[in-house]
């Protein structure tokens, strides 16, 4: 099931969290720039808590390099308006969630193919050392595989 997007407006744009992307729009300031990052491509989230007047959600990712004379032009950067201070903790939170999420289900497939692959190397030695016939190798080998 898929969940709504969840927008959250700052000062020099916005910022969209779906299911499997953030999207970072930046207003007529800054060119109308829109980027679309895919959650499992985002390596953190730098947050900079609201001072006397804003704040910031910056996404670090491999791609985005600091080559803005102005930090706010930065098309990862969006400006958090002071008072939007708790929804803005909500929806860092709810980002780090995501980001999180993507990340054990990508370390649980891994760990499953190596599972799998090491169980097949297992049946496939005692296949070499004569513990099994090569008829139950083959039988175990297209089980573990879902054959």
């Amino acid at each position: 099931m898929k969940n709504k997007p969840i927008v959250m407006k700052g000062l020099n744009g916005s910022i969209t969290l779906n299911n499997d992307s953030v999207i970072v729009k930046k207003g007529a300031l800054f060119g109308h720039c829109t980027t679309t990052y895919l959650i499992q491509d985002i390596i953190g989230i730098n947050y900079k808590k609201h001072g006397i007047t804003t704040g910031y959600i910056e996404l670090v990712t491999p791609i985005d390099k600091n080559d803005h004379l102005d930090f706010t032009q930065q098309p990862n950067v969006v400006l958090l308006k002071l008072s939007h201070k708790k929804r803005t903790l909500a929806f860092k939170e709810m980002l780090e969630n995501a980001i999180s999420e993507v990340k054990r289900s990508r370390q649980g497939s891994q760990q499953a193919v190596l599972s799998v692959a090491d169980e097949i190397s297992k049946f496939k030695q005692l296949f070499d050392e004569g513990a099994i016939t090569e008829e139950e190798y083959v039988e175990k080998k297209k089980q573990l595989l879902n054959l």
